[in-house]
């Protein structure tokens, strides 16, 4: 028994509780509020963040089949003069047929290439600006084989793929929140793969009844404008502008 009374008291152990003071509850809760304004900050910027985004983002159609997809932009609360986008797809699965205008910017440029195509959305009016969400464009789309293919946005950092120019010629846009549109073409005989040609076109909508094309190719990202504004002398600057990117 004795021996059993001495390995039992050799078995216990102090604990000593920390002390609640004053200074360590204003350090933790200190904490939790810097903690808590960090996440509140990141969400709030992911929540203002421009982009762009596709309409369907997802679809399945046949070979041979034609579909449309819009192209939306989202400024949030900001203002914005100007916008441009590059798409990458799969020319064995996909084929652009044709780039119409939106709504939300007045005037537009596009250029159809082999696996790309540009769009760039602008005001012809310079002191011109808008904020919210609106379709830009609208795809017309064509599957040429089976299989899957991305509508892919380029978007990094450069001003030579895709942006959102606010009114100080600032480059807005969150290519983080950008997602790429996937669509899944089948139950056809693949199409003989046409030579690409250069296609573009600058259209006016300022005015219901008025519209004016060319045939040109874009400039380099942010300098549409100009096009639309000097007419004969903005289409062979245009033509210089793309030769350029390519």
């Amino acid at each position: 028994m004795f021996k059993l009374s001495i390995f039992r008291n050799s078995l216990k152990i102090s604990f000593k509780r920390p002390r609640l003071t004053a200074s360590f509850l204003k350090s933790k809760i200190l904490c939790l509020v810097i903690l808590a304004t960090g996440c509140l900050l990141l969400a709030t910027s992911e929540a203002q963040a421009q982009e762009f985004s596709l309409t369907p983002s997802a679809a399945s159609n046949s070979v041979g089949q034609e579909f449309t997809v819009d192209l939306n932009i989202d400024t949030k609360s900001i203002a914005v003069t100007s916008a441009d986008v590059k798409l990458t797809f799969d020319t064995a699965v996909l084929e652009v047929v044709k780039v119409t205008n939106g709504s939300f910017f007045s005037d537009m440029a596009n250029y159809i290439g082999a696996g790309k195509v540009f769009i760039g959305g602008f005001f012809q009016d310079e002191s011109a600006s808008k904020t919210g969400t609106g379709k830009m464009a609208t795809l017309t789309l064509k599957g040429v084989g089976n299989g899957t293919s991305k509508l892919a946005f380029v978007c990094s950092t450069a001003k030579d793929d895709s942006n959102i120019f606010d009114a100080s010629g600032n480059d807005i846009i969150k290519c983080t929140t950008i997602s790429d549109g996937s669509y899944t073409i089948s139950g056809g005989t693949t199409l003989p793969t046409s030579t690409p040609t250069a296609s573009a076109s600058a259209t006016k909508t300022t005015t219901p009844t008025s519209t004016s094309s060319a045939t040109a190719t874009p400039p380099q990202s942010g300098m549409f404008l100009p096009t639309v504004l000097f007419g004969a002398a903005g289409v062979l600057l245009t033509i210089f502008g793309i030769a350029l990117i390519l």
